[in-house]
């Protein structure tokens, strides 16, 4: 049997805010890597939406100003405008490293200029969100992102 273990730390950048009635995204660099959106709620669970981009800093103004036909930027932008207006603390935080470990080898650096390997870690971060809800009897955090064809609601 092969172990894989992907390394990997969040990276706080800072929390989303209104202007003008348009998400402002903390400062990211313009280089790629994971992030994470995640809505505090008072009265529901933590929410918890991961994504992956080759250029972080793009991929926010995508959410702050959404093209008509980027589903995705869509729902998000509605989703975090929504929760800021109700006065919900949206954060953002950040992956731009990670390694891979196969087995007992040594862990190598992981080249997050390739879409494979960014998505290897974003699956690898859904996972712990996962894993992390299984174990909290109160039930953990919500994952945000959609399932993938005929997968079942993560919810």
């Amino acid at each position: 049997m092969t172990r894989v273990v992907v390394e990997f730390a969040w990276r706080t950048a800072g929390n989303v805010r209104l202007e003008a009635d348009k998400p402002v995204f903390p400062v990211l660099g313009d280089v790629p890597g994971v992030y994470r959106f995640t809505f505090e709620s008072p009265d529901r669970p933590r929410r918890v939406y991961i994504g992956e981009t080759d250029r972080l800093r793009r991929r926010a103004q995508h959410y702050r100003t959404p093209g008509p036909t980027q589903t995705t930027n869509l729902r998000m932008n509605e989703e975090i405008v929504v929760e800021l207006c109700r006065g919900v603390p949206v954060s953002v935080a950040v992956i731009t490293a990670a390694s891979l470990e196969i087995d007992d080898a040594s862990p190598v650096p992981m080249d997050l200029s390739r879409k494979t390997n960014r998505q290897i870690v974003e699956n690898a971060a859904m996972a712990e969100v996962i894993a992390e809800r299984e174990a909290d009897l109160q039930g953990g955090p919500l994952l945000m992102n959609r399932p993938g064809v005929g997968e079942a609601e993560w919810r």
